[in-house]
């Protein structure tokens, strides 16, 4: 059986049906389609095909007497389908009766949500408009977000070793070697300035490496080792876990205050989700070697995401 179709849709799913690439339905007349898949599966497969021919054709304008057959049956074919639709169920008229109320209802909805949001927008919009404004003078030549007072500075009170311990696990050793790596690389005569941890990160394991903490499998306990010495490469998301801990737990323990800043933007560096950090005074060799290296990192793919960072560092 050779079957002529006016829309060339239906036609290309009838054809990828035919080839078995296609056996999913669409909304659009899926009762059709079931009838369509059920012949199939029985047997049709081996005896149908189908022709695409374009529509309503104007018998007066024919050049043929193949274009004239066409424009009479496609009226014919027109026809019956008009009626076809006309007699479905009347359990199909009230579903779809019920979808169009549900879709006019959910419109409806979302117009009266949208108006509600934008009302709230331009009432906070006239609230800020409205605001007092301070002005602020600030005496420093550097524009660029900083403090007075470094991470070191802020320290109030002696770490408790046992407590350190008991919290983390990590020797104190590596709290030792931190603090140590921090007043080396500090300059005094600069001004304190952001550090995310990242960048804390790299300049401990690229400018004078300190040792990191690695459970030992024989025991499990902690142990600082090189990193190059290990069989399996640690990925910079291990050491800057490490890292995170640490300081927090100094800047809830040791420090007065809030010593963190948070929402850091390093973009300029590969790096486009924020960053918590510390402010420090870091030198500027120590910095440029940094930022050089998480350049080279993210080079290749930039760190949009936590697991970016799963990877090791060069």
């Amino acid at each position: 059986m050779h079957v002529w179709l006016d829309a060339l849709e239906v036609h290309r799913a009838f054809q990828r049906r035919l080839a078995g690439l296609c056996t999913e339905m669409t909304d659009a007349n899926s009762d059709l389609w079931m009838e369509v898949d059920s012949l199939l599966q029985q047997g049709a497969l081996a005896m149908v095909t189908s022709s695409w021919i374009p529509s309503h054709l104007n018998q007066r304008l024919c050049e043929s007497p193949f274009e004239e057959w066409v424009a009479q049956n496609n009226g014919i074919v027109d026809a019956m389908a008009v009626r076809r639709n006309a007699d479905r169920p009347m359990e199909f008229r009230q579903l779809l009766t019920c979808q169009k109320q549900w879709d006019e209802r959910h419109t409806s909805l979302m117009d009266r949500l949208r108006h509600f949001y934008f009302e709230v927008f331009e009432r906070n919009k006239e609230a800020r408009s409205k605001a007092n404004i301070h002005i602020m003078v600030e005496s420093s030549d550097d524009e660029s977000e900083s403090r007075l007072y470094s991470f070191v500075d802020n320290f109030t009170a002696g770490i408790d070793p046992d407590h350190f311990v008991q919290t983390l696990g990590y020797p104190v050793a590596f709290l030792d070697s931190l603090m140590q790596w921090l007043r080396t690389h500090e300059d005094d005569g600069l001004v304190a300035a952001p550090i995310s941890f990242l960048e804390l990160t790299v300049g401990l394991l690229k400018v004078s490496p300190v040792l990191f903490p690695f459970r030992n499998p024989m025991d499990g306990g902690w142990q600082l080792r090189d990193r190059h010495t290990l069989f399996e490469r640690p990925t910079v998301s291990y050491f800057y876990s490490v890292i995170q801990k640490v300081f927090r737990y100094l800047c809830r323990h040791c420090c007065e205050g809030e010593p963190r800043c948070l929402g850091l933007n390093r973009s300029s560096l590969g790096i486009t989700i924020p960053l918590e950090g510390i402010y420090l005074r870091l030198n500027h060799r120590t910095m440029a070697t940094v930022h050089d290296c998480l350049c080279l990192f993210t080079s290749g793919r930039p760190v949009r995401r936590s697991c970016d960072l799963a990877r090791p560092l060069a």
